[in-house]
């Protein structure tokens, strides 16, 4: 095997002796390109290996010497940038498999974990935290507080560093487990001070099996949700004890994109929180200070917690004044004072109050009276690194700061850290960079000729406005349209609100990101069979089948529409990069802050983007990684015959975002105009008005009233669309000649006296006559007019499901 022999070539040689070897330049063959990327893994595993060898050899030696062992110098990142589908993972899992290296692989789902641990002989899939099942089963990653582990994350802590600390579940976990007594003590204790039995309580089962026995295995698969330093090392344990005895650094590989940040906001409600916790901390403080005077021969730690206790108290008048204060920047939308905010940081860790940067004022508490627990918001030292470094915001909504993400520090101060990711965004590029880590780049050629459908955006759209779900109805017309027109070996990937809201059927779900909607979303999954089964072609949505999955493989590929940001969102993901940016040291000239102007040109497709250079250098690049990403479904590299036909539909259309897919690996081969959607009213009319003609028989051929809507329903039912104001324009058209019953108050046609018929499926044709209507007509459809609709159509059940009259 090739790691392995490059592996054994190089076990004598330094890690300062190696230089890994820059992969070929772009559009290279792609065998050529596969044993590059296994060579420069293969090469950073080694000089991992040495390095932790040396680390060995100066803590024997500094033992033996009686000092402290030197520092050995940093193994800096790196990160391999290659053309999706050359077999990145492939290639990790490989030289995994071959090392005897502790190391934690770190993906984005539990699907790709999976396949590392398959291929991967004693790797061990770390879950997370996990409920009991519907039986009462509990596993070795049982957590009996998951919501409440969700909401505290919600609120930007640590569950392992507060909640758990409070958790009855927890505590009992350590009557069972433990063999501190000390941590035995203050557990009776804690059960003691509530008049609690801990036999009540089942242990915590994850705290006390499940993570210490992930972070004892060598070799570590998690979600990047789950990613800590403590994952980083390896533990090595006494295999009687349980007692960890040695430790190691990891080598971790993070497998796809990383988020490096993410946002806290801080309302005026999370401020009053805190200023409301005072009295009762106040009166803890004044408890404990009486306690601890009463001693007459106390320890050292017991002096230092009275100094700590004495100091908070002491701090209490300034830390209600500076509540205060943000209250009132809050109150008036205006940034706080960042001298003030940044030393009370300081004077509330120096006097002890901090703990994992949480202040007490944040810490999670439980009542056992209720079994409810109360989480407060985590975030003044965020807020107070946020001020230092320039990055806070301050928006109708409250006061955001940055939460940077322990991937940043820990590859740029721990080091030996691999970043795999086809398209590596400009924020990882530059953390790497700026920690001295090195960057493989190459392209492989793909089998595939890419054509742009220029027109319309095809945008996501409000899922919360008015008539979205007949907006989302009518793409999805469109979107078969596209289907059928593709070879049967296809695939498309859009929005999923499109196939969301687009789903009339009964049995929908809320939409659990919007809980506020007055519109619920349907089942996706649901469109998604119809849509397969109608057209016999694959669908699939941003956000799921654009990254980490190969069931499109050889397929001819329609991605309509992108994932476009408003200007507050991408502001806002921007200030997370640039957070990270500046935590990792990158220059501040390299990362401006967000000015807040941005350009809705004609050249944008109407989309806002920012006009500073560097902000809408690094957007343009967001979006076409993920369309690159979206492209990369097909596996074109590894694709033999004829070249495999991609074509994106709508999306920006400008040169500046082709010239970025041209950076991660797209390019555009031909552009054509949109054939299918009709944005004007010129040269529609026609199309439009037979169209509407034949809705028009269906709805009178069922007994219903003709309207807008009945007419919109029935041309729903014939998987077809038309113009709001075509379908208004036609109607009156047809009212004033008599053709239809005038219109009754409100806008309303006048009700007619047909039997509904919606329930028959009548298999005809649709024509529109000109007659005399006879006295019978008159007196059943009460046309009032001389000319009526003679109909003979078909008429396909769903047209007529919601009709009001039956």
């Amino acid at each position: 095997m090739l790691t392995a022999t490059m592996m054994a070539g190089m076990a004598a040689q330094s890690s300062t002796e190696l230089a890994p070897p820059s992969l070929p330049s772009p559009l290279s063959p792609l065998e050529t390109v596969r044993a590059a990327l296994r060579a420069a893994l293969a090469i950073y595993f080694q000089q991992h290996q040495n390095r932790i060898a040396e680390i060995d050899a100066e803590q024997v030696l500094a033992t033996k010497e009686n000092r402290r062992a030197r520092r050995i110098a940093l193994l800096p990142p790196m990160a391999a940038r290659v053309t999706v589908g050359v077999g990145k993972s492939t290639a990790a899992r490989e030289i995994a498999r071959a090392s005897n290296l502790p190391l934690v692989i770190v993906v984005p789902n539990h699907d790709l974990a999976k396949a590392y641990v398959d291929g991967i002989p004693g790797a061990r899939h770390y879950f997370g935290r996990q409920l009991p099942a519907e039986d009462g089963t509990t596993t070795e990653f049982t957590c009996f507080k998951i919501p409440v582990v969700t909401q505290a994350g919600d609120k930007n802590h640590r569950p392992a560093q507060s909640l758990c600390r409070t958790c009855p579940h927890g505590m009992a976990g350590v009557l069972v487990n433990s063999a501190d007594q000390g941590k035995i003590d203050a557990a009776n204790k804690f059960f003691a001070d509530r008049g609690l039995n801990p036999a009540g309580y089942s242990a915590c089962r994850f705290l006390y099996e499940g993570l210490p026995k992930s972070l004892s295995a060598e070799k570590l698969v998690m979600p990047i949700q789950s990613f800590s330093d403590a994952a980083g090392d390896w533990f090595e344990r006494d295999p009687f004890s349980g007692v960890p005895y040695r430790t190691t650094q990891r080598l971790v590989i993070f497998d796809e994109r990383v988020d490096l940040a993410h946002e806290v906001t801080i309302s005026p409600a999370d401020v009053s929180g805190w200023r409301d916790s005072l009295p009762k901390i106040q009166e803890r403080l004044e408890r404990n200070l009486r306690r601890l005077d009463e001693l007459t021969n106390p320890s050292e730690a017991e002096t230092e917690e009275r100094q700590n206790a004495q100091g908070v108290l002491n701090l209490m008048p300034e830390i209600d004044g500076l509540f205060q204060h943000l209250i009132v920047a809050l109150a008036t939308g205006e940034m706080p004072d960042a001298t003030l905010i940044k030393e009370m940081d300081q004077k509330i860790r120096d006097a002890g109050a901090s703990a994992s940067g949480t202040a007490r004022w944040e810490r999670v508490s439980w009542n056992h009276e209720s079994d409810e627990f109360f989480t407060p918001l985590r975030a003044l030292a965020t807020l107070a690194w946020s001020l230092k470094a320039g990055a806070a915001r301050v928006k109708r909504n409250g006061l955001h700061c940055y939460e940077v993400a322990p991937v940043v520090d820990w590859s740029v101060k721990r080091g030996s850290t691999i970043f795999l990711d086809a398209t590596l965004s400009l924020p990882t590029r530059a953390l790497i960079e700026s920690a001295g880590g090195k960057i493989h780049d190459a392209s492989a050629d793909q089998n595939m000729t890419v054509t742009r459908i220029v027109g319309h955006l095809y945008a996501r759209g409000k899922a919360d406005h008015k008539g979205y779900e007949r907006s989302a109805r009518a793409y999805m017309r469109e979107i078969e349209k596209i289907a059928m027109a593709m070879p049967e070996n296809s695939a498309i990937l859009t929005h999923r609100a499109y196939l969301a809201y687009s789903n009339t059927m009964e049995d929908k779900v809320e939409d659990k990101a919007h809980p506020n909607r007055k519109i619920k979303a349907g089942n996706p999954e649901v469109t998604k069979a119809d849509f397969e089964a109608w057209t016999g072609r694959k669908i699939g949505w941003f956000g799921k089948h654009d990254r980490g999955q190969d069931d499109w493989k050889g397929m001819h590929l329609a991605v309509v529409g992108m994932p476009i940001m408003g200007s507050d969102t991408w502001a806002s993901a921007y200030a997370c990069a640039r957070s990270a940016m500046l935590s990792a040291g990158a220059p501040d000239d390299d990362w401006p802050e967000f000015d807040g102007k941005d350009d809705w040109g004609d050249g944008n497709n109407g989309v806002p983007l920012p006009l500073q250079p560097q902000v809408r250098a690094w957007l343009l690049d967001d979006y076409a990684g993920t369309i690159a990403q979206a492209v990369g479904r097909n596996r074109a590299v590894d694709h033999k015959g004829e070249p495999l036909t991609v074509q994106l539909w709508g999306g920006i259309q400008s040169p500046e975002m082709d010239q970025a897919l041209a950076r991660h690996g797209v390019r555009i081969d031909a552009a054509t105009p949109n054939p299918i959607h009709r944005d004007g009213a010129h040269g529609r009319e026609k199309t439009d008005i037979k169209l509407i003609d034949q809705a028009i028989n269906l709805v009178q051929a069922a007994g219903r009233c003709v309207s807008q809507r009945s007419v919109r329903d029935a041309l729903a039912g014939m998987r077809a669309s038309a113009d709001t104001n075509a379908i208004n324009a036609r109607l009156a058209k047809l009212r004033s000649g008599g053709a239809l019953p005038p219109a009754s108050r409100g806008g309303r046609p006048a009700k007619t006296a047909l039997n509904c018929i919606g329930d028959t499926y009548i298999q005809t044709s649709a024509v529109i006559s000109v007659a005399e209507p006879t006295a019978e007509d008159k007196t059943k459809a009460n046309t009032g007019g001389k000319e009526r609709l003679s109909t003979q159509v078909t008429a396909p059940q769903d047209a007529f499901s919601d009709c009001r009259r039956c």
